[in-house]
């Protein structure tokens, strides 16, 4: 219970932090009536923005979402912890993803805090964000090394997506 209320917080402060944004209906994509395989996550309930659940991440019109400096850095950073970690994951107990988690966190926290984006390319890092946020809850909440192991494989993904979708 605590930690979906840290989690919730963190969103909230996010949503909260960055400016208010229309959507631009264009360049976000949204699933409908059938599923396609495509190189984004799919959302699975609305977000705080009202996006439609199965909305995913796409480019924005064939070009990478623009992102500040700070969303960057934060970015970066995750992708670092992550590559670093990779060659632990391996023997990994579940502590050291419980530890991993945490350092995920405190990196989240940070690019929630320092914020400035806004707009569609807000909205696309939201389709990113909210999927990675997930992971990290799950990893902290993972109760057998196994399960750690499957989070972690898969929260991997999503943080290296990063860089296929953000500029």
């Amino acid at each position: 219970m605590k930690l979906k209320l840290i989690l919730l917080s963190s969103i909230f402060a996010f949503f909260m932090s960055c400016k208010d944004s229309n959507q631009n209906t264009e360049t976000v994509q949204t699933e409908t009536e059938h599923h396609h395989d495509h190189d984004g996550d799919e959302m699975h309930a609305h977000d705080e923005h009202g996006m439609e659940a199965g909305t995913v991440l796409a480019l924005n019109n064939g070009e990478k979402w623009k992102s500040d400096d700070p969303t960057n850095k934060h970015a970066q950073n995750l992708i670092g912890l992550d590559q670093e970690f990779r060659s632990k994951a391996a023997d990994a107990n579940l502590e050291m993803f419980r530890n991993y988690a945490d350092m995920l966190q405190q990196e989240l926290n940070g690019m929630i805090k320092d914020c400035k984006m806004d707009g569609p390319d807000h909205d696309a890092l939201h389709l990113w964000l909210e999927p990675v946020l997930n992971g990290v809850k799950d990893l902290k909440n993972a109760e057998t090394d196994e399960r750690a192991k499957e989070i972690d494989a898969d929260l991997s993904e999503k943080i290296m997506k990063y860089d296929q979708f953000f500029n």
